[in-house]
């Protein structure tokens, strides 16, 4: 909306590296798998990220959306009962598969990819 305050949303595909360079390829969320704590290096991750993350949130493995459906369409705000948010939301890009190759910089290729106005992620609830 014009003239308000912007929300963020984070999302990613995982706390663990990708493997491919298409920036688009990957679903993301607002929330991801915890790690396989049975693996050496998910388990020694899983302890350093839980144990900074549950300092400030008692769900690390996700974060929340109320912020984003406090407001209607009009900007006016609604009070804290009539504020209904989904659980989870996904994006997905029909961008993905579209990237040529991590010998371009990701975000040249982006900019060659959309166009003002183009759907650069889809969201589902």
């Amino acid at each position: 909306m014009d003239g308000e305050q912007s929300v963020n949303i984070v999302a990613m595909e995982s706390f663990l590296p990708s493997e491919s360079f298409d920036f688009f390829n990957a679903a993301l969320s607002n929330r991801v798998e915890q790690f396989d704590t049975t693996n050496q290096v998910e388990y020694i991750m899983d302890e350093t990220l839980r144990k900074k993350m549950t300092e400030g949130s008692i769900r690390p493995f996700a974060t929340g959306l109320s912020e984003v459906a406090r407001k209607k369409c009009d900007g006016s705000v609604l009070a804290n009962d009539d504020v209904v948010s989904p659980f989870q939301i996904f994006f997905k890009s029909p961008l993905k598969g579209l990237m040529e190759g991590n010998d371009i910089e990701w975000y040249s290729q982006v900019v060659d990819l959309a166009d003002e106005g183009d759907v650069v992620y889809e969201v589902f609830a």
